[in-house]
């Protein structure tokens, strides 16, 4: 088990899992790096902002639902060739906040895409399937009262994604939650980012050090089972 994906709506504590994950592997002595999605790579990092904060860059540029999904096909691509095949080649594991086919079926779904948009969006990526994926999971008003006490309080500083407000956040939500049980075309759209089986829900509503050592624990199991020694 060497590719592990950190997901789930904005607030849910993605990051602080991965970074806490990360603390812990390292403690282990495991070979490991942490990326983001979009921004691992030099080209990501300007696409993240341009997705996250496209007012920052020019005050006028506009994007609708499928320019940004396309800028996350880019992403994709560029992260797999430079970033996660060659590092999974070498035996080093991946933690990974975001996966670009993942999310894309959700946000791009949310935002109004089609299945069949989607789905010819994931044919360009050739997805490759976590062999975990932890969605962290707490209730979309846990979720966006986080995001605000991030920032003051108010919508201040929060990217043109959690400026949509609480009932984006709970369209995500359900989506997240339908991965395996949803729509049947939403479900086969899922089978190509993500093997069912490797599927954890973890409840972030939980003390950080018990959710870190619950998913290192779990990591560990894995490395071992495929021969790795920890």
């Amino acid at each position: 088990m060497q590719y592990i994906v950190f997901e789930g709506i904005e607030g849910s504590g993605k990051s602080t899992a991965m970074s806490n994950v990360h603390q812990s592997l390292t403690d282990l002595n495991i070979d490991h790096i942490i990326t983001r999605h979009p921004g691992s790579t030099p080209l990501g990092k300007h696409l993240r902002l341009l997705t996250k904060y496209p007012e920052e860059i020019d005050k006028n540029i506009i994007l609708d639902e499928l320019s940004t999904q396309l800028f996350m096909v880019i992403d994709a691509i560029n992260f797999n060739r430079t970033i996660l095949k060659p590092s999974l080649d070498a035996g080093v594991v991946v933690l990974a906040d975001r996966c670009n086919p993942i999310s894309m079926l959700a946000y791009g779904i949310a935002e109004g895409l089609s299945y069949l948009q989607i789905d010819k969006l994931l044919n360009i990526i050739e997805p490759m399937k976590p062999d975990k994926l932890y969605i962290m999971d707490c209730s979309p008003e846990v979720s966006y009262d986080r995001m605000l006490k991030q920032n003051g309080g108010d919508k201040t500083g929060l990217d043109r994604f959690e400026r949509k407000g609480l009932p984006y956040v709970k369209k995500l939500y359900e989506l997240y939650h339908s991965l395996m049980t949803g729509d049947p075309a939403f479900v086969t759209l899922a089978r190509q980012c993500v093997n069912f089986q490797s599927i954890q829900y973890i409840d972030s509503t939980q003390d950080p050090a018990v959710i870190a050592q619950q998913i290192s624990a779990d990591i560990v199991k894995g490395l071992r089972e495929i021969g790795r020694d920890i």
